[in-house]
């Protein structure tokens, strides 16, 4: 398994690899944007799909790509786990960004949007089966419980009508 957004060598800020190719994240070219509409798809290992959306803006390199997040909306079952990288700098293993005293780019095994560690890591490490850990693709409030991912697609475009 190739290394996903770990590391701050931002040469490959146009392409992060997951297991199945070219992932639909650019943290590079989102900045662009100004406001722009993040929309999350995603399925656990249960079967269970869903769907988010959420309003964002991404800083650019020069300000450590910080996230700021506006509205959500979302399928039944699927909480705002994001809202806990609202204002969170993207933290890789080599620049620590976040709040805690702990690694949490080390311990979770991705590069993230990381305030206080962990509450959705969807550049966690691809699994074949449900394992909690953090350092899997996850998402903490997807019915009040913490899930693994089997899947997960962020698409980002401007914002409509902003």
């Amino acid at each position: 398994m190739k290394e996903v957004l770990q590391k701050s060598d931002w040469g490959h800020q146009n392409t992060a690899l997951s297991i199945h190719g070219p992932m639909t994240l650019d943290v590079q070219s989102s900045f662009k944007l100004k406001k722009g509409q993040l929309f999350l798809k995603s399925k656990i290992f249960e079967g269970e799909r869903s769907f988010g959306e959420f309003l964002i803006f991404v800083d650019n390199e020069a300000n450590e790509y910080k996230l700021s997040l506006g509205g959500f909306n979302g399928t039944k079952g699927l909480g705002d786990s994001f809202v806990h990288s609202n204002n969170a700098y993207f933290s890789t293993v080599d620049v620590d960004n976040d709040n805690n005293r702990e690694d949490c780019e080390g311990t979770h095994k991705a590069g993230w949007w990381f305030h206080s560690c962990i509450y959705a890591n969807l550049n966690g490490v691809y699994i074949k089966a449900s394992k909690k850990d953090g350092t899997e693709l996850s998402w903490f409030h997807w019915g009040n419980t913490w899930k693994s991912l089997k899947s997960a697609k962020m698409m980002i475009r401007p914002r409509q009508n902003a």
